[in-house]
């Protein structure tokens, strides 16, 4: 039986068929024996909407295992009813101002013109509703007087700050609103995840001394306060660097960085776009593909406390907010120190008695997720759900699932080069994407293979990886440490001898003594090679492809 016919088989004696009058049908509450608190979906069609064909980059944030699972059901089946002042209807004016400008030659934008164009979104509704939708336009074309003035001034302050980032007449347009999607005809992929979304804009980097152009750069606007990397990690990077890879698949044009314009501060934040950062960011999106497609099979999606709950539309009903003594605080801004009420600010919080959302006990299909939620993210174990997303079967024979258990304390760290933080290993480290590297790549070999993918199987190769890269390091560098940057250059090294030496499964020990010798010489020729080009700049001996023919060959 699946999670949905369960749920819809089990007595509820509490509801009273409260579903028939709720804002959010199709949803119960589940509250585990043991005090682990999460969500399911009775409406088959309502658990159609959670499993996305394409991930954004908003989206996947709100996947990550830090963040309430209950949020990613909210946003995806409550319908927003912003009103016109709520920051993000600010800001969605002030983007549409500034996507109008950048279509416009350079001498015509202008403070001026922008300014005008946060008049012509309220008197020209055809023309408002080529940047915003239909229900924006409406409560923009109906301000009048006082609420008209204060909305002008609220769009112009968002919108005219760039002025005090850039100079918009100067800079060189490469394209905006680029868009990526099925619905688009622009189909790419971050990793193995289908892409969807939109760039507000990339632009090209111009040789002043010969007008050609030299490269591109990815610029989003963000309306909202200035946020850096924190300790929960960097969403709005992570949002650049997928954009970054998703123009270099599309476009075949690799931007060479990336930045966010905070428009109402009149700041510009650079992202780091470089390999190892973008390997995270791949990385990151993966596992939020990975975890909608888990949370989905189960049919469970867990509750998390934490100090965001006060702006969540269900915290007036959530069993998690009301065990935490969390409250609707979408009505309050911080003052001193203190929150208090802001006068005519409406609560975000939908009432419980409108949600009407029932509380059912865990049914057994739950109870592993139920108490694994205690602690961290929840293992959820595939059930009887439609699971034609998986582009690969799992491996029967694999028992690394049912064993593998993780006995190291990890902490997320800003600076990659420090391979613990404290006393736990920093997952953001130099070190860990080595370890990780070497231990994907060795799964990835034996399941090719068709080899039982076991811990004991995947420890051997992996470590048989670590240790020809650290041995060619060591006479490389005289040095060992995963962090250096040499030792991401002889891991790639190494994929490439892995990739052109076959591997002797399933052959005595002599065979893979020999191989490893054969890897170990292979990899480290390429690094000699790779590192006396470099050595040789310019200086490249003329007409190097001769080694390459027949009278070359037979001269070496």
């Amino acid at each position: 039986m699946s999670p949905v016919s369960a749920i819809a088989q089990t007595p509820d004696t509490t509801a009273n068929d409260s579903e028939a009058l709720s804002a959010m049908p199709g949803v119960a509450w589940v509250v585990g024996n043991r005090g682990a608190i999460g969500m399911t979906i009775t409406d088959p069609d309502a658990h159609k909407r959670l499993r996305r064909d394409e991930l954004s980059a908003s989206t996947a944030f709100g996947l990550d295992p830090s963040n309430c699972a209950v949020g990613v059901v909210a946003s995806r089946l409550i319908k927003r009813n912003d009103g016109l002042f709520e920051a993000n209807q600010l800001g969605t004016a002030a983007h549409a101002v500034l996507e109008y400008l950048f279509g416009l030659d350079k001498p015509l934008r202008t403070e001026a013109e922008a300014v005008a164009t946060v008049r012509r979104l309220h008197t020209d509704q055809e023309f408002a509703l080529r940047f915003v939708d239909k229900g924006l336009s409406d409560q923009i074309a109906a301000l009048e007087d006082d609420e008209l003035a204060r909305w002008y001034a609220e769009v112009d302050r968002r919108a005219l700050g760039l002025w005090g980032i850039e100079d918009p007449t100067a800079v060189n347009v490469h394209s905006t609103e680029m868009a990526f999607g099925k619905r688009f005809d622009r189909v790419v992929k971050i990793g193995r995840v289908p892409f969807v979304g939109f760039i507000d804009r990339v632009d090209k980097i111009i040789d002043p001394a010969t007008g050609e152009t030299t490269g591109y750069v990815v610029k989003d606007y963000k309306a909202g306060k200035v946020k850096h990397a924190d300790r929960y990690g960097d969403d709005y990077g992570d949002q650049i660097r997928i954009y970054k890879v998703a123009v270099r698949e599309a476009e075949g044009i690799d931007p060479e960085g990336g930045s966010l314009l905070f428009i109402a501060y009149g700041v510009e934040r650079e992202v780091e776009t470089d390999e190892e950062s973008v390997a995270i960011t791949i990385a990151r999106f993966e596992r939020a593909w990975d975890r909608m497609h888990e949370l989905a099979d189960a049919n469970y999606y867990p509750a998390k406390d934490g100090p965001l709950c006060g702006w969540c539309p269900l915290v007036n009903s959530c069993p998690s907010a009301a065990k935490n003594g969390r409250k609707d605080l979408s009505d309050t801004e911080k003052v001193s120190g203190k929150r208090v009420v802001v006068e005519g600010k409406p609560k975000q919080g939908i009432p419980a008695v409108d949600l009407g959302i029932p509380i059912v006990g865990a049914p057994h299909v739950f109870e592993a997720a139920a108490e694994e939620v205690q602690q961290a993210e929840p293992a959820i174990a595939p059930v009887a759900v439609d699971a034609a997303h998986r582009s690969v079967e799992p491996n029967k024979e694999n028992n690394m699932t049912a064993t593998a258990t993780a006995t190291v304390r990890v902490k997320e760290g800003m600076n990659r080069s420090e391979t613990h933080v404290e006393t736990s290993l920093n997952g953001n480290s130099f070190a860990a994407i080595a370890a990780f590297d070497f231990t994907e790549r060795a799964v990835s070999e034996l399941a090719k293979a068709g080899q039982a993918v076991t811990p004991a199987a995947v420890k051997g190769l992996a470590h048989t990886y670590a240790i020809i890269v650290q041995t060619i390091q060591a006479e490389l560098a005289n040095s060992q440490s995963y962090s250096e940057g040499i030792n991401c250059r002889i891991r790639s090294a190494l994929a490439t001898s892995i990739d052109t030496i076959p591997a002797p499964w399933q052959q005595p020990l002599e065979q893979w003594n020999a191989w490893a010798e054969s890897v170990t010489k292979r990899t480290r020729a390429i690094s000699n090679v790779a590192l006396a080009l470099v050595t040789l700049g310019s200086e490249i001996p003329a007409s190097p492809w001769a080694a390459l023919s027949t009278e070359g060959q037979t001269a070496a």
